[in-house]
Parts: C-alpha cells; sequence; structure tokens
C-alpha cells in the first residue's frame, strides 16, 4: 500500500500519534519501526520512524541503520510503501 503526504500530530482520546494526511484515504496512523521516505530538496531520504509521542517531545525523529537520527519538521512530505 502506498501512501503519501504530509506528517501531522493529532491529539485523540487515545493521546498523541502521528499520521500521514494521504490525499485519498486520508489520515493514516504511523507506528514506532515504520520505515518511511522523506522527500527532501528533490530526493529521498530513508528511515525508521520513532517519536517519544509526549506533550515535551513529540519529534519526528528518522533513524538510521546505525542509529543516527534527524527530525523531521511537522508537515514534511512522506512516503510510505
Amino acid at each position: 500500500m502506498y501512501i503519501e503526504g504530509p506528517i501531522k500530530l493529532i491529539k485523540d482520546e487515545q493521546g498523541l500519534r502521528h499520521y500521514i494526511d494521504d490525499p485519498v484515504r486520508g489520515p493514516v496512523p504511523v507506528y514506532c519501526g515504520t520505515q518511511l521516505k522523506v522527500i527532501y530538496n528533490n530526493g529521498l531520504i530513508e528511515g525508521r520512524y520513532e517519536s517519544s509521542l509526549t506533550e515535551s517531545d513529540s519529534a519526528v525523529k528518522l533513524y538510521d541503520p546505525s542509529g543516527a537520527y534527524i527530525i523531521i519538521p511537522e508537515g514534511s512530505i512522506v512516503i510510505k510503501e
């Protein structure tokens, strides 16, 4: 299943969760450990999604195999295959 759209933080009755706002499917939840591709400067950055999902730390972190990570701004266009 191919999903693409901006990643957004939404708070619902179960707490905080990131979603990909897919124009066809609507909001699709993203779970820790999911492989994502981020569109950046006409290229792609791939990595494993992680987030603490707390009020004080809800940053989108994208990890590479070495354990290093970058923080992706909310609203970035991501792809989940």
